[in-house]
């Protein structure tokens, strides 16, 4: 058997060191993606499907971290592959490599897709689940989730059901109609997710906020109701998703070039080990 390290040219030992300094890069890189990952799905996407009736983005998220998993634990087996001019681990490498190649794309595409698809169809789900899960039966699993994840929409995005000035949508909801008090007078209009709340986590005016009839939901005298979020959740989820599906589109195709580069340099150093 021939030694690996005595059958390399120069050229050789150069794509071997330049192989491990990709491999750190990479391993850098994929800390930095699962990290992202974990953020975005922790932080703003964990009531986004229920809310929007779209999953396409939590999942782009879910293939970064899986990803970045990937990526950080095939980067040592690459770098021993290198240093050793080991072929099985440098094939091994290569394969690994392709399946985050693909996570990536796969990542981004679907990126892509949800800034394409969040269109009228989207606001036709919110409203219909507003209208007919929430608040209801919430010994009901679907219900109680999607209870949940408006209640935590509306507060996070600080917004109020579907599109601007639309609280409409709560009145003609079940929701309303199982809510006591009399019509027009002590029964809310708006639960109290559409509430503003001071930086103290108190509501500043609840009572306003929930029955005030001079202003919206009403809507007819234009008085403010400055205890009531006036923006709806359709347009809030929008600006703040959008920039999420855009950062998950550069990185994904940062990391498919990348990975690719990875790719074809341990190929080459395959073909001379």
């Amino acid at each position: 058997m021939r030694k690996r390290t005595s059958g390399l040219d120069h050229f050789g030992r150069i794509l071997k060191i330049s192989v491990i300094v990709m491999n750190l890069l990479l391993a850098l890189l994929g800390m930095a993606v699962f990290g992202s990952g974990v953020f975005i799905a922790a932080d703003r996407l964990y009531f986004t499907s229920i809310v929007f009736g779209m999953p396409i983005l939590a999942v782009s998220s879910y293939c970064f971290l899986a990803a970045g998993v990937l990526l950080i634990i095939v980067c040592v087996f690459g770098c021993m592959g290198a240093l050793y001019e080991k072929r099985a681990l440098l094939f091994g490498y290569c394969i690994v490599l392709c399946i985050v190649f693909m996570l990536s794309f796969s990542a981004a595409s679907l990126s892509i897709v949800f800034r394409s698809w969040v269109q009228d169809q989207v606001r036709t789900y919110m409203r219909s689940t507003l209208q007919s899960h929430y608040g209801i039966n919430l010994t009901n699993p679907w219900n109680a989730e999607v209870t949940r994840s408006w209640d935590a929409a509306q507060q996070r995005w600080y917004c109020c059901s579907v599109e601007d000035e639309s609280w409409g949508v709560y009145r003609a909801s079940l929701w309303y109609e199982i809510q006591p008090g009399v019509v027009e007078s002590t029964k809310p209009y708006v639960p109290e997710s559409c509430c503003k709340k001071s930086q103290y986590g108190q509501y500043l005016n609840p009572g306003k906020c929930q029955l005030f009839d001079r202003g919206p939901p009403s809507k007819q005298s234009r008085e403010l109701n400055e205890g009531l979020y006036y923006r709806g959740c359709y347009e809030a989820g929008k600006e703040i998703l959008y920039p999420v599906s855009a950062y998950l589109i550069v990185m994904g195709l940062i990391l498919c070039l990348c990975v690719l580069a990875g790719i074809v340099m341990s190929l080459c150093l395959y073909r001379l080990v």
